[in-house]
């Protein structure tokens, strides 16, 4: 996640998951990791993922890509 730590709440894309968007639940900054979610069902759990690992996604990205995964699942 360039220039920023992430932030509980935070919509990502993690390493190697795909284009599956995932909120963040908690952040360890000791560990420089963080716990995250899926958005979507199935609503699945992973913890302690590097920050590194981690693609925020702006406004626009977001809007993006909730459409995209709208039309898809038609």
């Amino acid at each position: 996640m360039p220039r920023r730590n992430p932030k509980v709440e935070d919509i990502v894309f993690v390493d190697g998951k795909g284009f599956i968007r995932h909120v963040v639940t908690a952040v360890n900054p000791g560990k420089r990791t963080a716990d995250v979610r899926t958005v979507a069902e199935p609503l699945l759990l992973t913890r302690d993922v590097p920050w590194s690992a981690l693609q925020r996604l702006d406004e626009s990205q977001n809007a993006v890509s909730i459409v995209r995964e709208a039309t898809e699942n038609k």
